[in-house]
């Protein structure tokens, strides 16, 4: 268990995979392979499926996308299971980042699981929204499969994830 900026970071294990189709051509690592997460945790004091719908719908999305300064823009969304969602992340310079993701998993008010398949940058974020006294307890898990990447990466994602729960939770506060 690390600790960054306050943050609570964990190192595990994880199930790998060998992803291939005509879209994607990326080796996720074997089982053996370490997965290295990211962990974070925030209660929303919002019924879950408040907060489920500004998790699943674009529109709503791209108002909490990114972290602080950037804005997005949502160019497709297919929020299903296989589906793909193509934004591009506008930086507080000016600078444009086009990502693309893969939805992996949809259970609808409780988990998203999603990927990002780009060899420079793989992870997969599970998102879950537990029913909790209070609200929502929202659970963040991010994996990485490098632990070169996740070393460089690691302090500036926990924050960027933070600043993004902090915005989400905004999204929901206005939407109730």
């Amino acid at each position: 268990m690390y600790t960054t900026s306050g943050l609570s970071t964990r190192i595990s294990k994880g199930a790998g995979r060998l992803y291939r189709d005509s879209y994607f051509q990326l080796e996720i690592p074997s089982p053996r392979d370490p997965m290295l997460e990211l962990v974070h945790q925030r209660l929303i004091p919002s019924p879950r499926s408040r907060v489920f719908d500004a998790l699943a719908d674009v529109q709503a999305r791209v108002q909490w996308w990114g972290p602080d300064g950037f804005t997005s823009t949502s160019l497709e969304c297919d929020p299903q299971p296989g589906g793909i969602w193509r934004v591009v992340l506008h930086g507080p310079d000016g600078t444009d980042y086009p990502n693309v993701y893969r939805f992996l998993e949809i259970h609808r008010p409780e988990k998203m699981v999603i990927e990002h398949p780009d060899p420079a940058h793989w992870f997969e974020l599970c998102i879950r929204c537990d029913e909790a006294p209070g609200g929502t307890l929202l659970s963040w898990r991010q994996r990485f499969n490098s632990e070169e990447h996740f070393a460089a990466i690691r302090e500036f994602v926990a924050a960027a994830n933070e600043q993004v729960l902090a915005r989400l939770e905004k999204v929901v506060a206005s939407t109730g």
